[in-house]
């Protein structure tokens, strides 16, 4: 018993340390986008409705952007259900090609829709939260229990 305690409080903690990454290099990325990123225009090619764990629905856009002066870039963006529902009718047909695609020079890769990509910002708070239950947890498991002698 004590030790599937202590190994789920080890788990609890490195959950929460991946989700304090996850927030804080979201953060840093949306303090580059802020600090240095270039605003193109796009255009989206085709669009696709992905289905992921749990039958969980991806909306996922082909966008065609230039990123310098010669550059064609053609990337696949997930974007949040609301704004795939703006853009495209019935799942697949496109109404709306026009986006902005916004990037850091050197990091096209990296690069988001201007009011459809989901960023992990703010994942660092859930995760002080799953690795501060983990300290319990462990701490829990790995206290002594005092058995009083019989008399």
């Amino acid at each position: 018993m004590g030790i599937q305690i202590k190994t789920m409080g080890f788990c609890a903690i490195v959950i929460g340390a991946f989700f304090v990454f996850l927030g804080f290099k979201a953060n840093a990325e949306r303090e580059a986008l802020a600090a240095s990123g270039i605003s193109v225009p796009g255009v989206i090619t085709s669009a696709k409705i992905d289905h992921g764990s749990k039958n969980k629905k991806l909306h996922h856009l082909m966008v065609t952007w230039k990123a310098g002066e010669t550059a064609h870039n053609d990337q696949r963006f997930l974007v949040k259900k609301a704004f795939f529902d703006s853009k495209v009718h019935d799942g697949s047909e496109v109404k709306v090609p026009d986006v902005t695609v916004r990037y850091v020079p050197g990091q096209e890769a990296d690069a988001i829709i201007v009011g459809g990509s989901s960023d992990f910002a703010g994942m660092e708070y859930l995760g002080y939260i799953v690795a501060f239950i983990g300290v319990v947890i462990c701490w829990f498991g790995f206290r002594k229990r005092v058995v009083a002698p019989a008399q």
